[in-house]
C-alpha cells in the first residue's frame, strides 16, 4: 500500500492561512523466470514501462484551486538490483509544476504526451514481457524526453496533451555523452473516451527531424475488449515504416486473458511480425501473477518464448 505523508503548515504571521501538502512514496517490484528458444532458463526483471521502480510523488495546495506539484521516479532491475541507468537519477521521469482547472503543465523529464496517450494504449501488455507487441506494432522514436515542458488538458471525454523539449541532448548513448537533437522534438495528442469507445491520435516530429502519426481505436463489448493501433515513422532521408497492432482482452476468473498480434513494414518490406499471449491471475488488488508467450518471426531473432512473472506493488 502506498505510503502517504500529510503535513500541515501553518504560517504564523498577520493574516496567516494553512496550506496542505502530502507525499506519497510507492512503488512496484515485478521479477520473472523466462525461456527464449535461443538461450537458457533465467530469471530476469520483464518489465519496460510497468516494471520494478521506487517513485515519490507530491503535492501542495496554493488556494483557489492551483496546485504545486513533483513526481520523481527511479527505475531498477528487480533480477540484480542495478538501476536502470548508470548515469541518471530518477531517470524514468523528473518533474514539477503547476495544476488548476485550466490543466496541468510540468516541466522536466517526463514522457511524450504521444507515447502515454495513444502509443501505449493498445499494448495489453504494456510492452513488458516476452509478449510485447508496442515495439512493432505502435513503434516511436521518443517514449521520454529532457528538459521538457508538458500540458495536460481534459474537456470532458476530450483529452488534450502536448509536450515540447529544447535541443540540449537526449537520449544518454554509451558512454554517458548527449547526442544533440538537430531540432526540438514537439508531441501532439488527442484522446476521447466515453462508455465502452476509446480512440486516439497524436503526431510528433522527433529532434532528428523525423516523423510520426499514430492513432488507436478501441471497443469494450463487456466479455471482451478490442483494440486496433496503426503507426506510421518517416525519417529524414524519407525512409517509411508502417506498423500496426490488434489487440484484444478479456476477464477470465479472477484474471485477464490477453492476446494481440503485430505487424511493421519498412520500405514496403516485412521487418517484423509478432504474436503474443498471455493470462494475468489476480492474487489480490496490489499482488497478480502470469504466464506469458511471444513468437517473433522477425529474420534476426526468429524465436519464441515463454515466461511466468510475479508482480507486487506497494
Amino acid at each position: 500500500m502506498k505510503k502517504s505523508l500529510v503535513a500541515l503548515a501553518v504560517l504564523a504571521a498577520s493574516g496567516a492561512v494553512m496550506a496542505q501538502s502530502s507525499v506519497t512514496i510507492g512503488g512496484k517490484v515485478f521479477v520473472g523466470l523466462v525461456k527464449m528458444s535461443d538461450s537458457s532458463t533465467k530469471v530476469y526483471d520483464p518489465g519496460n514501462t510497468a516494471g520494478s521502480r521506487v517513485f515519490f510523488r507530491g503535492t501542495e495546495d496554493l488556494g483557489g484551486g492551483l496546485k504545486a506539484n513533483f513526481a520523481l521516479e527511479e527505475r531498477f532491475n528487480s533480477d540484480n538490483g542495478t538501476t536502470g541507468s548508470t548515469v541518471r537519477r530518477f531517470h524514468a521521469y523528473s518533474t514539477v509544476g503547476l495544476a488548476g482547472g485550466f490543466g496541468a503543465v510540468n516541466f522536466g523529464r517526463q514522457y511524450t504526451a504521444g507515447f502515454t496517450a495513444v502509443n501505449n494504449a493498445v499494448d495489453p501488455f504494456g510492452g513488458d514481457t516476452v509478449a510485447a507487441l508496442r515495439n512493432i506494432g505502435m513503434t516511436t522514436k521518443n517514449v521520454r524526453v529532457d528538459n521538457s515542458i508538458r500540458y495536460d488538458g481534459a474537456f470532458g471525454g476530450v483529452k488534450l496533451a502536448a509536450s515540447w523539449a529544447t535541443d540540449e541532448g537526449e537520449p544518454i548513448v554509451a558512454g554517458g555523452a548527449d547526442v544533440p537533437f538537430v531540432t526540438n522534438p514537439v508531441s501532439l495528442a488527442l484522446t476521447y473516451a466515453g462508455g465502452p469507445v476509446a480512440a486516439g491520435i497524436t503526431y510528433e516530429k522527433g529532434g532528428n527531424d523525423s516523423k510520426e502519426t499514430q492513432l488507436f481505436g478501441s471497443y469494450d463489448f463487456g466479455v471482451a475488449k478490442a483494440s486496433l493501433g496503426f503507426a506510421t515513422y518517416d525519417t529524414v532521408a524519407n525512409v517509411n515504416t508502417k506498423s500496426w497492432l490488434l489487440a484484444a482482452t478479456a476477464p477470465v476468473g479472477s484474471g485477464l486473458l490477453k492476446a494481440g498480434y503485430a505487424r511493421s513494414e519498412t520500405a514496403g518490406l516485412l521487418t517484423n511480425a509478432k504474436f503474443g499471449l498471455g493470462y494475468q491471475y489476480n492474487l489480490s488488488k496490489r499482488t497478480w501473477v502470469g504466464v506469458n508467450y511471444g513468437k517473433d518471426s522477425e529474420v534476426a531473432v526468429n524465436g519464441s518464448g515463454i515466461d511466468f512473472v510475479l508482480s507486487h506493488s506497494f
